[in-house]
């Protein structure tokens, strides 16, 4: 019998003789080999066929069974899955993958009670030293029911009504607007527009009481003034605009801005963090006003011999974006790795259930994260598997990440959570600056805030779990500083220290999230693009479109009414750089259909410009469904200085409207920030038990400034080192010890003993590089007097003891 033969006879109904007669004739092939070779050759239907003729005379053949599960689970067939993926488990309850598989099959069916059974038996069930392993990382509207979604559509058409009433009644004035101050010239341009006040006079009004007469430039609907005052580099000031009319004085809001100081350079020198015994972290801030920059590190074995560094790099450029982010208003932008999600009217917000999301593949010593929540804020990888170059990802050095959290009926379990941060496909670090969520208020809420500084001190190498992931290799040690930037992955909000068996219950909402960061936006103001062309006839400021503020419609320009002639934005760049990639961030109430974008060199211009046509672009209305954003790409070949965007269509009369440009280039680079920003590099190839002096250096021109002069001593061993150990947390319900060490690239554990009792332990990892860990201890009764004495231990040694002493708060 020949393959088609066999394929003939499962057809007809014969799988199981025609299988048992073609494996006696080939000794080494059995059901296995001839189900995966049927699968493999996309004959699906037919392995299907056959697995489940075998299982009518055999109903408990594992191989069956696996067989259909591994089918099923393919082609999402979730509830044809479960009953094959559940024999697995109960074949052997102690493997964890089929547990996760049947996680992943309730979840997508919305079974929240039959998953959160799943779970609990999960955590009683697998081998000591094994993770669950379920990682169902979705938008909200994957784990929305048909009525949640209505009833979430109906919110979003009331909030898009009502924000077009908002624009609508603005537009009609009486108004005056303060814009943003153009800094990038020889002087200041104040600049602001006026509605519905007759008017022949005004001025602006400078830090409060000075006054300088603004010129009108348009006397169209809306009215738009200017004037021009000196720079006072390095001074923050502000201006508003104020209008004399008919009925007196119209101010609009004050704006604050502020000049660069091209005379700062700035170098400061800041800790450092073994690495092994050959290799170390080392930090420091830098700053410039000049147009361009850079830093390394110099170090070497004595104060006054520092022969060796560094490469130079750039210096970091502003902080220029800021991104308001949440499921509720740019769901494509979250991912949720929660039991259920669910809408609930009242507080505004979508509920994640638990369980939540199990990923065993991190965490060296801990093996697992108990995952909740993701933010993608690459413009360019938005949904985290297209393709981006390192140019157009993010900088996250010193970036400011908040969130407004709601928990409601939510048990922590003694979990901390953590934010994450990593390239995407190689290594992750994990912030060191955990969250208690059960400190959220009586109301439920919770507001965090963490600035990601590149300080060795503050972060944990999430390391790998060789004993659960067979590709674990790839994830591997990176440096610091290359985490943060360029920063192509994405930011999990995770719990990192606790049981995953007794894992956090409840319900949590994520109301708002916002990160504040860098990124290499060729059009941001900050970067010294200038817009030179803007339409006219609206209030909105124009420099609203490369401000970096997106999420939050009030942060959008919009032109009210149809569009009859093209409305056109033209950036002029401080140098010719050869474009790449253009995005658009779309507004969502007002829509844009068509449109051109087009670069050329101001100093060629009899050369034909780049232009690329965008047609139908996608009026992304479905909040929870559609990607706001439209990217066009240039060739990269040509270097140009002058983008010309032309709108030229909307989806109705009513007006068009955008979020937000952006441009990027390979061979661009950020102007520098001109305020302090945390840079950290990692040196190698050093003596074990030397001490090394390093510096920080910036340059800008012909200038240089240097840091003072550190030292770090490194381990002359491979013994564990316990840096710290410091009271994170103490209630009368529990007290939290937080832990420094390293664990020196050996298997460590961590031990402690709790008012001289026996010792008890965990392990600290294997990674090289400092890493954080907490120790959890009941309550004692209020003004009870308790002690701890902490240690790491490996093979290669025992690390010092340290003792924490403490004393329990009183009620008061």
């Amino acid at each position: 019998m020949d393959e088609n033969q066999l394929i003939a006879e499962i057809r007809n109904g014969n799988a199981v003789s025609a299988i048992s007669r073609f494996t006696a004739a080939r000794p080494g092939v059995g059901l296995e080999t001839v189900l995966a070779t049927l699968i493999n050759a996309g004959l699906k239907a037919d392995a299907e066929t056959a697995a489940l003729d075998w299982l009518k005379a055999e109903p408990g053949h594992p191989v069956a069974h696996l067989a259909l599960a591994q089918l099923y689970y393919g082609d999402e067939r979730w509830l044809d899955a479960i009953p094959h993926f559940s024999f697995l488990r109960d074949t052997n309850p102690a493997d964890p993958i089929p547990h996760g598989a049947l996680c992943w099959a309730h979840a997508m069916t919305r079974r929240l009670a039959e998953l959160r059974h799943v779970v609990a038996e999960a955590g009683q069930q697998i081998a000591p030293g094994r993770n669950l392993d379920w990682q169902a990382g979705q938008i909200a509207a994957k784990y929305l029911s048909d009525e949640d979604k209505a009833a979430f559509q109906r919110h979003w058409d009331q909030v898009r009504a009502s924000t077009r009433d908002a624009r609508s009644a603005f537009a009609k004035g009486p108004a005056v607007v303060t814009w943003m101050p153009d800094t990038a010239g020889a002087s200041v341009r104040l600049q602001g527009a006026s509605l519905g006040i007759p008017a022949e006079t005004a001025w602006f009004l400078i830090d409060g009481t000075e006054r300088v007469p603004a010129e009108k430039r348009a006397d169209d609907t809306v009215a738009v003034w200017s004037a021009e005052i000196g720079k006072t580099p390095g001074q923050v000031r502000s201006a508003a605009l104020v209008v004399h009319g008919p009925d007196g004085d119209q101010h609009g809001r004050k704006v604050a801005f502020e000049c660069r100081d091209a005379d700062i350079l700035i170098a400061e020198t800041a800790g450092a963090s073994a690495i092994g015994m050959t290799g170390a972290a080392l930090a420091g801030r830098v700053a410039a006003g000049a147009d361009a920059g850079a830093y390394r590190f110099e170090y070497g074995r004595s104060p006054d011999r520092l022969d060796r560094s560094t490469d130079w790099a750039p210096l970091p450029g502003a902080l220029n974006a800021r991104l308001a982010a949440s499921p509720q208003s740019t769901s494509k932008l979250c991912r949720l790795y929660v039991g259920a999600v669910e809408w609930d009217q009242t507080d505004g917000v979508f509920y994640c259930r638990s369980p939540f999301g199990k990923d065993p593949n991190h965490m060296s010593g801990i093996g697992f994260l108990d995952h909740l929540f993701t933010l993608r804020q690459n413009s360019l990888q938005p949904d985290g598997f297209q393709e981006i170059q390192p140019h157009e990802g993010s900088d996250l050095r010193d970036a400011e990440f908040t969130a407004a959290l709601r928990t409601r009926d939510f048990d922590s379990k003694g979990f901390l959570h953590c934010l994450g941060a990593g390239h995407g496909g190689n290594f992750w670090m994990l912030t060191g600056e955990p969250i208690d969520l059960s400190t959220a208020g009586p109301d439920g809420r919770l507001d965090i805030a963490l600035t990601l500084r590149p300080t060795p001190e503050l972060w944990t190498h999430f390391g790998n779990n060789p004993k659960e992931q067979a590709n674990y290799e790839r994830y591997y040690y990176g440096p610091l500083n290359d985490a943060l930037c360029p920063h192509v992955g994405s930011l999990p909000f995770e719990g990192a220290f606790g049981d995953w068996r007794d894992a956090p219950e409840g319900d949590i909402a994520f109301e708002r999230v916002t990160l504040t960061y860098r990124d290499s936006n060729a059009l941001s103001p900050a970067n010294g693009a200038r817009l030179v062309a803007y339409p006219s006839n609206t209030l909105c400021d124009p420099a609203a479109l490369t401000d970096g503020r997106r999420g939050d419609p009030d942060d959008c320009w919009y032109r009210l009414g149809p569009v009859e002639e093209p409305l056109v934005f033209t950036w002029q760049l401080p140098r010719p750089v050869l474009a790449g990639r253009f995005v658009l961030h779309l507004d969502p109430l007002l829509p844009i259909k068509r449109a051109t974008v087009s670069a050329s060199r101001r100093s060629d211009p009899a050369r034909p410009p780049i232009t690329a046509a965008l047609e139908d672009i996608p009026s992304a209305e479905n909040i929870l469904d559609d990607l706001p954003l439209r990217t066009v790409s240039f060739p990269g070949t040509e270097p140009v200085d002058l983008v010309r965007l032309e709108i030229e269509q909307g989806y109705s009369d009513a007006g068009v409207g955008l979020a937000g440009v952006e441009l990027y280039a390979a061979d661009f680079v950020p102007r520098p920030s001109a305020a302090p920003v945390t840079v950290s590099a990692d040196i190698e190839d050093l003596e074990p038990g030397a001490e090394v002096f390093y510096r920080t250096v910036c340059r800008a021109g012909e200038r240089e400034e240097a840091g003072r002069t550190e030292s770090l001593n490194l381990p002359a061993d491979d013994a564990p080192i316990l840096i710290e150990a410091q009271i994170f947390q103490a209630t009368p319900e529990k007290t939290s010890i937080a832990v420094r060490g390293n664990a020196m690239g050996r298997e460590t554990t961590l031990q402690w003993r709790a008012d001289r009792d026996d010792w008890q332990g965990t392990s600290f990892g294997w990674e090289k590089s400092s890493a954080h860990r907490y120790i959890t201890l009941p309550g004692s009764p209020p003004g009870s007097t308790r002690q701890v004495t902490v240690r790491l231990t490996s093979d290669a040694g025992t690390s010092n003891e340290t003792t924490v002493h403490w004393t329990v708060e009183t009620d008061r």
